[in-house]
């Protein structure tokens, strides 16, 4: 069964942390996504660009980002092949979020 992990965190946070604590944020993610791999699970992982950089469709009308209410944003996905849903949420309970993130577990059809 797959799942979704949407890595959702405050933009704001996200965008005034410096180069030094970006680059170990990184670090830990691409840790996290080594294991992941290693064990079979990672079907895809991706970081987003900020939402800035985004695009909305939407019956063929497009509009530049940002589009959330709230700061809140996806900065993150991961797409893994679980068990089940705990399995979904014991990795994504290891997730290296920090203090200003959570993540999101959604199953696919």
């Amino acid at each position: 069964m797959r799942f979704v992990l949407l890595i959702e965190t405050d933009e704001k946070v996200e965008l005034e942390r410096d180069l030094a604590a970006d680059r170990a944020s990184m670090a830990e993610y691409q840790k996290y996504a080594r294991w992941l791999a290693d064990s079979g699970k990672l079907v895809l992982g991706e970081r987003l660009r900020p939402e800035r950089d985004a695009k909305r469709v939407t019956n063929s009308v497009i509009t530049d980002g940002p589009f959330a209410e709230t700061r809140e944003v996806i900065g993150g996905v991961f797409v893994l092949e679980c068990v089940d849903l705990a399995e979904a949420l014991e990795i994504a309970a290891q997730c290296p979020v920090g203090d200003d993130g959570w993540v999101t577990v959604r199953p696919t059809w």
